[in-house]
């Protein structure tokens, strides 16, 4: 499934839209919800609401922000798999 597509899926235990990056708390519940279950995608940058694209101001910033946050606050690790997009979709 493409990005365009998945704009039009709804939230699912699978599937979090957010407009920004969510408190730490928040974000590491999500993440431990995907590794408990089938696995599951994050898009950070979306409106939760109406799926508009925000965008994030410093993607590779975030990377790290998400990928530290992720090793200092869940145990055993986990690994995510994160990717940045940019252009048109």
């Amino acid at each position: 499934m493409n990005f365009s597509q998945k704009l039009t899926q709804p939230e699912s235990r699978k599937l979090e839209f957010k407009r920004e990056l969510p408190g730490k708390s928040d974000l590491l519940s999500t993440f431990v919800a995907f590794a408990n279950g089938a696995g599951g995608e994050l898009i950070i940058g979306v409106s939760d609401k109406k799926r508009e694209i925000i965008g994030v101001k410093d993607p590779l910033l975030l990377e790290e922000k998400i990928s530290n946050m992720i090793h200092d606050g869940i145990q055993p690790f986990v690994s995510p798999f994160i990717s940045v997009l940019n252009g048109q979709y």
